[in-house]
């Protein structure tokens, strides 16, 4: 299936009390705002801090693929709390990759990132993706168990990255 098939990304997602949004250049701050913290960024493989311009640009770069999807995680009250996303899609394989996944320090332990992941491995999975790969540093333990209680194993590990990779039942 091609990327045009999928407009089902371009929707809102909502469901286990959190809603996603389709990220958009209006949430610009905040994406640049959370993912700059240091206690966040040091969970990404590029540290470096990101700008507003580097962002936006890279946002319109990732509509423009066709296969990577991004999302603010609000809560049902409209509160943005976070981000996830679902990229390198391969249409025809039926693979995708889920990750830029942060929380907000107030709303983390509190289930918003499983609550958001399921929700955007269901959706992903109504499309017929049926293998989902990620990566996490190995000293990221929260996220570790997190992956691990949806169903995502160890693919492969080494000292700078685990790639796990979760089946997903076919649409």
């Amino acid at each position: 299936m091609e990327s045009g098939d999928f407009k089902i990304f371009d929707d809102t997602i909502t469901g286990f009390g959190c809603r996603l949004i389709p990220s958009d250049e209006s949430q610009a701050e905040f994406v640049v705002a959370l993912r700059n913290k240091p206690e966040n960024r040091r969970w990404f493989i590029n540290q470096s801090i990101l700008s507003q311009a580097t962002h936006l640009a890279w946002l319109a770069n990732a509509r423009a693929k066709g296969n990577d999807f991004n999302w603010i995680i609000e809560l049902s009250d409209g509160e943005p709390v976070g981000t996830i996303s679902l990229y390198n899609i391969d249409w025809s394989a039926g693979a995708a990759e889920l990750g830029r996944l942060l929380i907000a320090e107030p709303w983390r332990g509190r289930g918003v990132a499983f609550s958001a992941s399921r929700l955007v491995i269901d959706r992903a999975a109504s499309a017929g993706i049926t293998r989902i790969d990620l990566v996490v540093k190995p000293s990221n333990c929260s996220a570790i168990r997190l992956y691990k209680r949806l169903g995502f194993i160890v693919a492969d590990t080494d000292e700078e990255i685990i790639t796990m990779v979760k089946m997903t039942p076919s649409a």
